[in-house]
């Protein structure tokens, strides 16, 4: 059974009160948008699910009138408060009512013109310019900037349905605002970053369906003339060998979507190490919440077995990111709960070597096929690990173009072996069977066109007559939406695993999922509704959204449609229906000679960018007509919505400011208690939100020279080292910030204001006589009011910051000489550096260990030149042993002597030990080490070694488990000295999560605890 308390396990996500009801939100959303059987979403519908939410504060029913009063008249009568989930999700309910129902908006005190949609409203501009909605876009500018390192990246809240998107060609990151309050601001952060992922890294296609698009170029821009009316009918050959290039494409583009989301999830899960949210919580989260991720299953019967094989495989390849994020167990019932047949998954070669009609087996996740197809996936060296590290990214996006393109293409070779020992011959079967169906389809047309013996009318009313896409094939999922065609082309192939059918309902605890009868779970208007936008309407721009939303049949949302829309976003359908339909659009046609209008084959895009730009190139490179190739919608919109073009992070700050300086609250954090502060790169802001002090030229880079070169300089030349770091001590500063901000401390102190009766019968300690006096006299004069009565000093509570420790102790054996403690030494200095200053509450100290009496380097407050020499003295190594105990004494005795202002309160020290995996004292240092753990429980050790694995180090760290999780050692190995600085801090920030919430001591009192222990292990035995 999952710990209750990990927040990563399908079964905790589904008991959280809050992801049910936004599983019922997204349910009655796309009850409402089916366009067989609408169910209303009315204001009463509206008023119920804010009632039902777990929260009975005043301030939420305050919050609650709010948006009803917001809803009716147009203008919230307060302004709009987002600082909890529950408050984000019934503004984001509100606007889901106003995009279902526009015409509510005829009924408010100042209706808007016809024609303008919720976001030019006066509402939409109350809601989206408030001071937590500018921290939030502030708080994505952060994320996006570290990953993207482009400061003039522009940010903007995008229309409801307009989803996460990165327009390349006008810097503009949209995130749409109604879904990011639906799903939680905290964790509408990962989508958002999934989204940058994407675009960053899946550069092109695999070789094959390139091949295919080249063939389907001139055929896609055929069938688009003659759909235009601008060119002739499409011949029955040509007409077939596009549906069938389309097919394969379509079959080709499951895999390739399945495996890229590997690679885009695992850059965000890598992006939290840095920024302290553990985006591995939200990347599940949403997956399950909002995409139906694990609640999907292929139907049990009606599906061709190929085919089934092939969509097992493919959502297999999707779900090993979520299976090592630890989603679900790693086990056959695990991934039978995620719908998953491991037995189903075998190479070609292991079937073919079988005797007919023994092809399968009960081996499940052990079989060796199984086994290699989660190496390839999630290996060291597979789909989710071929991509740039951390610290690649420390100069620019320039710098990273050859190690992404690289990438690439060793994910593109990944994604061809799985399709040729897996794959290819399941493809060619079920390309085979829809070559017959294709063949039929054209065959009773022409028979019918014959038969009605007509010129060519009621050409258009044929698709439920020729055998098709008829209404019983609702659930195949191959349609791209309805949505309101803001794309530039028509229906491009969608990212988006290829799972098929609802699960039946229960969680995967078996117990039910919500509570509140929606098995549509994910109904969750199309997870990236954007994949839809390509699709031209027709005029439907509508008000529903561009949902995905499949030809569902039940009534709210609920039961057989097929779940999550983004389980058809490649076009390739959920199995249900005909396989021929593969390849084939069910909302568009286009002529066929002697046929007539038969269903427009899905199109394709040349490169991955053009599915996840608004902007891109459109599907064969070139407009049919020469129109519509500025990058602009099909209708001449913004692709990004609502034709806002954002702001910059340097923008958003100083729009920050200017709330705060109307008299709003100070600092704002985030609603989720995320750091919300402006400062992305960590440096503090002068006047007009610019920086102080750096030049362009030390944006951290040393000169375009890499860490490791820099490590290698002259340490007696200190403030220049530290000019040349300028930008990673900068980033480590904003996670430092982090890392003390979530070390506050709630402190109690008597306050001004004054209660009638004292707290815990304190009536000495808290009574007021100038107040007692007051109400003496006035009670003389009979003008005694209630206010008169309060006498006592109530007690207020304030965060106060906690002292932080990070001790560094580096190897100084003569094994480590050259670049391992070069690099070593370079991280300490990073760290020292951007733990220093007023602001921060940080002592780090810096010590080499290896001899009897490891020497201190540098202690808080040191001078810089002296701190200089001894970093140059230290480049030379101790040439000593490596005892490792002598150092842990060290760390007790230097915290113990260690001496802070009065008063002053105090965390957690944390002991990061640096060195290349060599001891020689491993059971002495372990008993020092669980000493230290006895005498002080705010004290937490991790190793980093730079160098190999399976060293004595690495073994005799992980050996060791405390009474609590975060004494658990973490261990890091890497060698490569651009990296280690980045792995060191990460190693530190996963360290500070397992802390969690604690209760700090006054500084003495941890100084004792530290000297008792000093003194234990100075005894001799």
């Amino acid at each position: 059974m999952a710990d209750p308390k990990d927040r990563r396990k399908i079964e905790n996500i589904l008991r959280e009160p809050l992801t049910r009801h936004r599983l019922f939100l997204n349910a009655k959303l796309r009850a409402a948008q089916n366009p067989e059987n609408p169910q209303p979403f009315t204001v009463d519908n509206l008023r119920d699910f804010m009632a039902a939410l777990p929260n009975n504060s005043e301030e939420y029913k305050k919050e609650t009138l709010n948006v009803l009063e917001a809803v009716t008249t147009g203008k919230a009568p307060q302004e709009p408060k987002f600082d909890s989930p529950e408050k984000q999700l019934i503004w984001g309910a509100a606007i889901a009512f106003l995009t279902l129902n526009p015409d509510q908006m005829k009924t408010w005190a100042k209706p808007p013109a016809e024609g303008v949609p919720l976001q030019g409203t006066e509402l939409w501009q109350q809601v989206t310019t408030t001071e937590f909605a500018y921290q939030e876009l502030l708080s994505h500018a952060h994320y996006i900037r570290e990953a993207l390192r482009d400061k003039d990246m522009k940010y903007a809240w995008g229309q409801p349905g307009s989803n996460f998107t990165y327009d390349r060609t006008k810097k503009v990151i949209n995130i749409d605002f109604m879904q990011s309050l639906i799903v939680g601001f905290e964790h509408a952060r990962a989508d958002v970053n999934r989204e940058i992922g994407h675009s960053m890294l899946s550069v092109s296609y695999p070789k094959r369906m390139r091949e295919v698009y080249k063939e389907m170029q001139p055929l896609m821009k055929r069938a688009r003339l003659a759909q235009e009316k601008k060119g002739p009918q499409l011949k029955p050959d040509e007409y077939k060998k596009l549906r069938m290039l389309s097919a394969e494409w379509q079959l080709r583009h499951m895999m390739f979507s399945a495996a890229e989301e590997n690679v885009a999830n695992k850059f965000v899960s890598n992006l939290g190490q840095q920024v302290l949210q553990d985006f591995g919580v939200s990347l599940n989260n949403t997956a399950v919440t909002f995409r139906g991720v694990g609640l999907m299953r292929l139907p049990e019967d009606g599906m061709q077995d190929e085919l089934r094989r092939y969509m097992n495989l493919c959502n297999a390849v999707q779900l090993s990111f979520f299976a090592n994020n630890e989603l679900f167990e790693d086990t056959d019932k695990g991934w039978d709960k995620v719908g998953i047949d491991p037995n189903l998954i075998r190479k070609t070669s292991t079937l073919s070597s079988r005797p007919e009609g023994q092809k399968d087996d009960t081996d499940g996740i052990s079989h060796p096929d199984f086994q290699y197809l989660r190496e390839l996936c999630g290996g060291p060296k597979g789909l989710e690990n071929l991509q740039p590290k951390q610290h690649e990214r420390l100069f620019g996006w320039a710098n990273l173009a050859n190690r992404v393109q690289r990438a690439d293409e060793d994910r593109k070779a990944i994604i061809e072996e799985i399709w040729k020992l897996y794959a290819e011959d399941l493809i060619q079967k079920v390309l085979q069977q829809t070559n017959d169906q294709v063949d039929q389809q054209l065959k009773d047309a022409q028979q019918k066109q014959q038969q009605q013996g007509q010129d060519g009318e009621d050409q258009d009313g044929q698709e439920g007559d020729d055998g098709q896409d008829q209404d019983g094939q609702e659930g195949q999922g191959q349609g791209q939406g309805k949505g309101k065609g803001k794309g530039k082309g028509k229906g491009k192939p969608q990212r988006g695993k290829p799972q098929g059918d609802p699960s039946d309902g229960d969680d995967s605890d078996g117990e039910e999922s919500d509570g509140q009868d929606q098995d549509g779970q994910q109904g969750q208007k199309g997870d990236k509704q954007k994949k839809d936008k390509g699709k031209k309407q027709k005029g439907d721009k509508g008000d529903k959204g561009d949902k995905g939303d499949e030809q569902g049949e039940d009534q709210d949302g609920q039961g057989g449609d097929e779940q999550d829309a983004d389980a058809d976003k490649d076009g390739q359908g959920q199995g249900k229906g005909k396989e021929g339909d593969l390849g084939a659009d069910e909302e568009e046609t286009v002529p066929v000679e002697g046929a007539g209008d038969m269903p427009a084959p899905n199109n394709a895009n040349e490169v991955p960018a053009d599915e996840v730009d608004p902007n891109g190139n459109g599907q064969d490179g070139e407009d049919a007509d020469g129109e519509d190739a500025d990058g602009q919608d099909a209708d001449g919109d913004d692709a990004d919505g609502d034709g806002d073009d954002g702001m910059t992070a340097d923008e958003l700050e100083k729009e920050l400011e200017k709330q705060k300086q109307k008299g709003q609250d100070g600092e704002g954090d985030d609603a989720d208690g995320q750091d919300g502060d402006g400062d992305a790169d960590g440096q503090k802001k002068g006047k007009n939100g610019k920086q102080k002090g750096k030049s362009s030229k030390q944006a951290g880079h040393g000169d375009g020279r890499s860490l490791e070169e820099l490590s290698k300089l002259d340490w007696t030349e200190y403030g220049k080292r530290v000019a040349e770091l300028a930008g990673p001590i900068s980033r480590v500063r904003k996670l430092f910030k982090d890392v003390q901000e979530r070390q506050l401390q709630r402190k109690r102190a008597m306050s001004q204001t004054l209660d009638i009766l004292p707290e815990n019968g304190e009536v000495k300690d808290r009574f007021n006589q100038e107040a007692h006096k007051n109400l003496t006299i006035k009670k003389l004069t009979n003008q005694v009011e209630e206010g008169d009565l309060k006498r006592f000093h109530k007690d207020e509570v304030k965060m106060v910051p906690t002292e932080i420790d990070i001790v560094i102790m580096i190897d100084g054996s003569g094994s480590m000489n050259g670049t391992p403690l070069n690099s070593a030494l370079q991280s300490a200095a990073i760290m020292f550096e951007a733990a220093s200053g007023k602001d921060m509450k940080m002592n780090v100290y810096v010590g080499m260990w290896g001899d009897s009496d490891p020497p201190m380097l540098i202690t808080p407050g040191a001078d810089r030149v002296e701190i200089g020499k001894a970093m140059a003295k230290a480049q030379k190594g101790l040439n000593s042993g490596t005892d490792l105990a002598p150092a842990i004494k060290k760390v007790a005795q230097t915290i113990g002597e260690q001496r802070g202002r009065s008063g002053t309160l105090s965390g957690f020290t944390h002991v990061l030990i640096l060195s290349d995996g060599d001891m020689f004292d491993n059971g002495v240092a372990k008993d020092k080490i669980y000493t230290m753990f006895e005498y002080c429980d705010k004290v937490t050790v991790d190793v980093a070694i730079i160098g190999r694995k399976g060293t004595s180090m690495e073994q005799m760290a992980k050996s060791i488990k405390g009474h609590k999780s975060f004494q658990d050692v973490g261990v890091t190995v890497g060698s490569d000295p651009n990296q280690v600085p980045m792995d060191i801090v990460g190693l530190l920030l996963e360290k500070v999560r397992k802390c969690g919430s604690f209760t700090a001591v006054p500084n003495s009192q941890k100084r004792r605890a530290m000297q008792k222990a000093h003194n234990k292990m100075d005894r001799k035995p």
